[in-house]
C-alpha cells in the first residue's frame, strides 16, 4: 500500500512560492513595488501589470472570489482550482495577499501604539 505525498508536496511548494513572493516584495524598495490600489468594493483590488509589454495596464484582483483578470490566470486555469489552493493564485493575486497582511500588520501595530499609550 503506497502513500501519496502529493499533498505533502503541495503545502511544500505552496510555502516555497509564497516565501518566494514575499522575499521579493522585501527585496524590492518601496518606490518599485506595483501601486496595488481598492476598487471601492471590498476585495477588490486594481494591480497594475509589471511587464514592458502590458505597461499601463491593469488587471482587477477580485479577493472574495480568488480571480484575476491578467491573460495567465485564464490561459494556465488558475481558476481550475478551488478558492484557497495554492496554484489557484497567480503572482497578482498572491500580490495582494501580501499587500492585505502588510495593511493588517500595520493596522495592528498602529492598534497597539495606541493602546499602549493609554496604559
Amino acid at each position: 500500500m503506497s502513500v501519496s505525498s502529493t499533498p505533502v508536496r503541495d503545502r511544500l511548494s505552496a510555502a516555497r512560492q509564497a516565501a518566494d513572493t514575499r522575499a521579493l516584495h522585501e527585496a524590492l524598495p518601496h518606490w518599485d513595488r506595483p501601486r496595488i490600489t481598492p476598487t471601492g468594493v471590498p476585495g477588490v483590488y486594481r494591480v497594475p501589470s509589471e511587464s514592458r509589454r502590458h505597461a499601463g495596464l491593469t488587471h482587477i484582483v477580485d479577493m472574495n472570489r480568488e480571480t484575476c483578470a491578467c491573460e495567465s490566470w485564464k490561459r494556465l486555469g488558475h481558476g481550475a482550482y478551488p478558492v484557497g489552493h495554492w496554484r489557484r493564485a497567480c503572482k497578482h493575486i498572491r500580490s495582494v495577499k501580501i499587500y492585505e497582511a502588510e495593511r493588517a500588520a500595520r493596522a495592528t501595530q498602529a492598534v497597539d501604539e495606541l493602546c499602549g499609550a493609554v496604559l
